[in-house]
């Protein structure tokens, strides 16, 4: 699945502010914005949320090509969260000027 020149923005969410990749999955993201999610998750009274912008998980394999990512906001990893056991040398990113 190719997931191209979409703008991901102002989401809140318990998981994956922006975009959350899980489950086998290998999608492609290109040319994406994403930006200003926020990730809040708590289990009492402690923060438990991560991955602001983009979280992958559960042995996905994204690729992921000039997107950009940025004023994400998580307790843990507000960018990018890479989380439960899988090839990190199955995702790419390209990072421009």
């Amino acid at each position: 699945t190719m997931v191209k020149d979409n703008y991901f923005a102002n989401n809140d969410a318990s998981d994956g502010g922006g975009v959350k990749i899980a489950g086998y999955s290998s999608p492609i993201l290109i040319n994406n914005i994403i930006v200003n999610n926020t990730v809040s998750e708590y289990d009492g009274d402690v923060s438990t949320g991560n991955g602001g912008g983009i979280k992958i998980a559960y042995y996905a394999n994204p690729i992921i090509i000039n997107n950009v990512i940025v004023n994400n906001v998580a307790d843990y990893s507000s960018g990018i969260k890479v989380l439960i056991s899988f090839s990190l040398s199955q995702i790419i990113f390209v990072v421009t000027d």
